[in-house]
């Protein structure tokens, strides 16, 4: 920030800069108390397992139910954005060494029902072609030949 040296009002510049100061020291301490808190409910949750002979794998398949609920509900999320990719991920893992043969679109023209686009299919799948069905997967891409 340039700040005229004539400018008279420096005083009160200053103690706005320093009441945003003084704001993200608090917001510091705060989250540092809340990774405190969190840490000290992982090892709670730890301990409880481990005092009641469940597994984690044991419990998440008792919340699977509850989880999916509230991924579902929160798509705006981080979260869900990253679970999206990592599903997609796998997805696409599975197709590429799967040893059953891919199937295949029929000749004509599909279109995109997000974007509109329409993409032909002649002998070969063009590239567009391929990422749909790498992002929706052939059976929702195949209902849309016109």
């Amino acid at each position: 920030m340039t700040v005229s040296i004539l400018d008279t009002n420096i005083d009160e510049l200053i103690e706005a800069e320093q009441k945003k100061l003084a704001e993200l020291i608090q917001a510091k301490a705060d989250q540092q108390k809340k990774y405190a808190a969190l840490n000290d409910i992982a090892e709670a949750f730890q301990s409880a397992l481990t005092q009641y002979g469940v597994t984690e794998k044991e419990y998440y398949q008792y919340i699977a139910a509850d989880l999916e609920n509230w991924i579902k509900d929160n798509q705006d999320s981080p979260m869900y954005e990253s679970l999206l990719k990592h599903f997609n991920k796998a997805a696409l893992k599975v197709q590429k060494t799967s040893s059953l043969p891919q199937p295949k679109l029929k000749v004509g023209k599909y279109r995109n029902p997000a974007t509109q686009v329409v993409v032909e299919k002649i002998k070969r799948s063009p590239k567009l072609l391929d990422q749909w069905i790498a992002e929706y997967g052939f059976a929702v891409v195949r209902t849309w030949k016109e």
